[in-house]
């Protein structure tokens, strides 16, 4: 009587472990309702699926949305890397459903009626990111940071963090995170390849973005690059420099923190060139953006009092 007790104890919770793994298989049933508004024959077909597509993945908790991203990083290592090209879009997705939307309380109605019809759309879906939590955002740092985590997974969360989509919704102390994590993990000799130049990659182009922005915001560089010849917008960087553009002092106040990192990620990029137990692919990587950092005006040369160019 004890063994059948036992034995039937041993059924039931096997049970309860196959269902596990089935509740458990989420981009297995994300996938499938992505791929029926893929096949459908119509437009009105298409957009139904989609919808019962997106529909689900709201519907995952947030830690069930990582485990779809962990479950679909692993299909897209097993993919070869020419059919790759949809994954970056997939991966957006699924973090677009993990932040906290933007809504529509939070517009006014002038911003909303200049929005393009598709992206009202996306904001009455809840698609459009507006924020992350501390709490989950610290959970996509640690994922990057997770040397056990599949290489996929860690390198498609810096991939989408460095977006425009993304970038801008992280709060100051956010982006340090994102910043300080990605500074580490290049550094760090057990992560993949893959992995630390993805790295390099978010650091170079958040950077250049970042740094552009404030320069492109000045009043003075906005007439040339408005009215100036072509030429002289085209070498703004040179313009700046010898000292014919000068920026006003407010603007160089906001360019020196982010002066400050690019010459702290210098230093990484070349002590990545001369560590002898580096991948040929990462020292590349790493010169080019050295290369690319360099291009950038006004690291090293102080240049108030603006003053905008004569032709």
């Amino acid at each position: 009587m004890k063994t059948i007790v036992i034995f039937n104890i041993l059924i039931a919770l096997a049970c309860c472990v196959s269902l596990a793994s089935a509740e458990e298989d989420y981009w297995a049933k994300a996938r499938k309702f992505m791929m029926d508004a893929e096949n459908a024959k119509t437009p009105g077909a298409r957009a139904v699926h989609h919808e019962a597509w997106i529909k689900y993945l709201k519907s995952l908790t947030k830690k069930q949305l990582l485990t779809a991203l962990r479950q679909y990083g692993k299909e897209v290592e097993a993919t070869p890397p020419p059919e790759r090209e949809w994954a970056p879009v997939i991966s957006m997705r699924i973090l677009s459903c993990y932040a906290e939307p933007l809504k529509r309380s939070d517009l006014s109605n002038e911003k909303f009626q200049k929005m393009r019809r598709g992206k009202q759309r996306s904001l009455e879906a809840g698609l459009i990111p507006a924020r992350f939590t501390n709490k989950s955002f610290e959970k996509l740092i640690a994922g990057i940071s997770d040397r056990k985590e599949g290489t996929y997974f860690r390198y498609t969360l810096i991939d989408v963090l460095r977006t425009k989509n993304f970038y801008p919704i992280l709060s100051k102390t956010q982006m340090e995170q994102f910043l300080n994590t990605c500074l580490a993990v290049s550094s760090d000799r057990e992560s993949p390849d893959m992995v630390r130049e993805k790295c390099l990659e978010a650091f170079s182009y958040i950077f250049q973005r970042e740094y552009s922005r404030i320069i492109h915001a000045n009043d003075v560089v906005e007439e040339l690059r408005g009215t100036g010849l072509p030429t002289q917008s085209r070498e703004l960087s040179s313009l700046l420099n010898s000292g014919k553009v000068k920026l006003t002092a407010k603007t160089l106040e906001q360019l020196e923190p982010w002066r400050q990192k690019v010459k702290c990620f210098r230093k990484a990029l070349v002590a990545l060139q001369e560590d002898e137990r580096a991948s040929k692919s990462l020292k590349g990587e790493a010169k080019s953006h050295l290369h690319l950092l360099d291009r950038l005006p006004l690291l090293n040369v102080p240049n108030a009092d603006s003053k905008p160019l004569k032709d």
